[in-house]
């Protein structure tokens, strides 16, 4: 929550004044935060200035970390001692 938060507050204080920008307040700020977090992506285009881009890429990569986490925690939950296979 604390990243989401945070990247909000960034991308919209980078963002506001930008011409042709389409976050224009702090809840289209969160919108396209939370939407880059899930990895799902929305119809918001990417950033305008380069320090947004910047925000935009490590957005990017701590979602993919995060969410290949959960995944092997997942993984490592369901596999089963019995079948593990030469140490």
């Amino acid at each position: 929550m604390l990243v989401w938060v945070a990247f909000s507050v960034a991308v919209f204080f980078l963002e506001r004044h930008a011409p042709g920008t389409d976050i224009h307040n702090p809840w289209q700020s969160a919108y396209w935060t939370a939407s880059k977090m899930s990895t799902i992506g929305t119809s918001y285009p990417n950033p305008i200035t380069w320090e947004a881009h910047v925000l935009d890429l490590a957005l990017k990569v701590y979602a993919v970390i995060i969410v290949a986490t959960l995944a092997g925690a997942v993984g490592a939950f369901f596999r089963h001692p019995h079948e593990e296979g030469p140490s």
